[in-house]
């Protein structure tokens, strides 16, 4: 028996994310109302950029863009989630790109005591052409 940790399998991720994901917009247009404490905002109308982000995830994006420079890298979604529940939304209701297409970029925070627990995800989706 190996003491060996498994490398992650990026293709199995990636197909767990795609398994897990929902499209707000289209949940929202579906349900006929958009959560009251939601910031929702197309991608197509105003941009992702890099005040949008935390910096940890525009930092990822630039090393990215650095490994390939050929290719574009173009961010058409991103989400904050707290404990969940999406706070801001910035995404359309197109899906997610093609798989050899796709960059999912994420970060999580998480506070606990005994009394209180919250979990903070932000998450950016990135086209790569």
């Amino acid at each position: 028996m190996s003491n060996e940790i498994p490398s992650p399998d990026p293709r199995k991720m990636l197909g767990d994310f795609r398994q897990s994901y929902t499209n707000f917009p289209r949940l929202w247009k579906t349900e006929g109302r958009i959560p009251e404490e939601v910031k929702l905002r197309s991608a197509k109308d105003s941009p992702i950029t890099e005040a949008d982000l935390p910096q940890e995830l525009w930092t990822l994006l630039k090393e990215a863009r650095a490994a390939s420079p050929k290719r574009s890298f173009i961010p058409v979604k991103f989400m904050n989630l707290i404990n969940g529940r999406p706070v801001q939304v910035v995404e359309d209701e197109e899906g997610l790109p093609a798989e050899e297409h796709l960059l999912v970029l994420g970060r999580t925070l998480t506070m606990n005591t005994c009394d209180e627990a919250r979990i903070s995800t932000d998450i950016l989706v990135v086209r790569v052409d």
